[in-house]
């Protein structure tokens, strides 16, 4: 029996795919990073995000700025004069600056696991929406393309993709993200608490 290579294979379901797509289509597909970096509540998070590690970096900069201050008068002292105090000193310099940036790793942590559970939240409204365009469309299911449009140049590319179940191809007409995030940012503004909106609760 002749055997196939996958990359064949998959070069014919890409063409299959688009031939029927553009008369109806059956899968549709929705671009995780824009609905990230476009969505209302996207945004908001990001910008919030980017403030907060602003911040944090800046103290902890202004913290490390004064330790390495004390550290270089410390330097300065002749070796004839250091003293068991002066070496007790410099321990504890060095300790510290190394606490801060075991704080900074822990930060990163944190944000990256606040990440996670943003992104989360907005594939879960994404997905409410996308299963009522679904319905809608008649299509058979929705798929998550990541990182927008794929470029595959080996058969080991290619099995990688189809094992972390991304995108193949698509053509413009099932692209649903902007439905999905008219969609979102809709449920957003209608929802979300008197403190997000700025009203009169906001300060309470």
């Amino acid at each position: 029996m002749m055997r196939y290579p996958l990359a064949v294979f998959a070069a014919f379901l890409c063409t299959a795919t688009v031939a029927r797509a553009a008369d109806k289509p059956k899968i549709l597909v929705v671009n995780l990073q824009r609905l990230i970096d476009e969505s209302e509540e996207g945004k908001r998070f990001i910008k919030k995000l980017q403030n907060e590690v602003a911040d944090k970096k800046e103290a902890m900069k202004k913290e490390v700025m004064v330790l390495q201050e004390r550290q270089r008068d410390l330097m300065k002292v002749e070796s004839s004069n250091r003293t068991p105090k002066w070496y007790e000193d410099v321990r504890d310099l060095f300790e510290r600056i190394a606490g801060i940036k075991a704080k900074e790793q822990y930060f990163i942590a944190k944000k990256n696991d606040d990440i996670a559970r943003a992104v989360t939240q907005l594939v879960q409204g994404a997905r409410t929406e996308a299963r009522t365009i679904m319905s809608k469309r008649g299509a058979w299911m929705v798929l998550i393309s990541r990182t927008g449009p794929l470029n595959i140049n080996s058969e080991a590319g290619l099995k990688e993709e189809i094992s972390q179940r991304r995108v193949l191809c698509a053509v413009p007409q099932i692209d649903i993200t902007d439905e999905v995030l008219k969609a979102m940012n809709k449920w957003f503004r209608e929802n979300r608490s008197e403190s997000d909106k700025g009203g009169k609760g906001a300060n309470k």
